[in-house]
């Protein structure tokens, strides 16, 4: 078990919402916010490519890197819901990018900020299933269920205090879920 401690810096970057899109404030077919983020995605320019079919991870999740969103494999089989939903956290992404100098570095090497910068991207993406219709226990399963999914899917994570960062994660989650920004 790691033993990395989430200071109050990281805590903080984890409850910022300036980039949140205020369109997730109202109810919304997941194909209006597919066309919504089509139209922003396309406004700057970054084009979506599909993944060759490779199941396992790393190499099967979507990514956000330069001018290209690089989706998971099977793409045209998920639900609209399922994109739309990932669509709103990769914009998080590409915002995060533009306002943090050496993001990359940060997000490879340092799990506070990787799971600070998830956390943001992860709770637009929870603004979207709510603004979808999505119910009351799917939003707490995603918040309960979040911190376990960062732990599987980023190796870095194990290097942080797990019941601390899964306390920190489900707490800004759960705020969000209680009193919508």
């Amino acid at each position: 078990m790691g033993i990395i401690k989430i200071g109050k810096k990281h805590r903080d970057m984890m409850k910022d919402n300036r980039d949140q899109l205020s369109i997730f404030r109202a109810s919304l077919t997941p194909e209006e916010i597919i066309s919504h983020l089509d139209e922003w995605y396309s406004r700057n320019k970054i084009k979506f490519r599909e993944k060759p079919n490779l199941k396992s991870w790393p190499f099967n999740m979507t990514t956000a890197y330069r001018k290209t969103l690089r989706l998971s494999s099977g793409w045209k089989d998920f639900s609209s819901a399922a994109k739309a939903a990932t669509l709103a956290h990769e914009r998080i992404h590409y915002m995060q990018r533009r306002r943090t100098g050496a993001f990359g570095l940060k997000y490879v090497m340092d799990a506070r900020f990787l799971v600070a910068m998830e956390t943001q991207a992860y709770r637009e993406e929870l603004r979207a299933w709510r603004s979808m219709g999505a119910g009351r226990s799917f939003l707490d399963d995603f918040a309960r269920d979040l911190p376990g999914r960062l732990k599987k899917h980023y190796p870095t994570v194990s290097t942080l205090d797990y019941r601390e960062m899964r306390k920190h994660v489900r707490k800004v989650l759960n705020d969000e879920i209680e009193n919508p920004t």
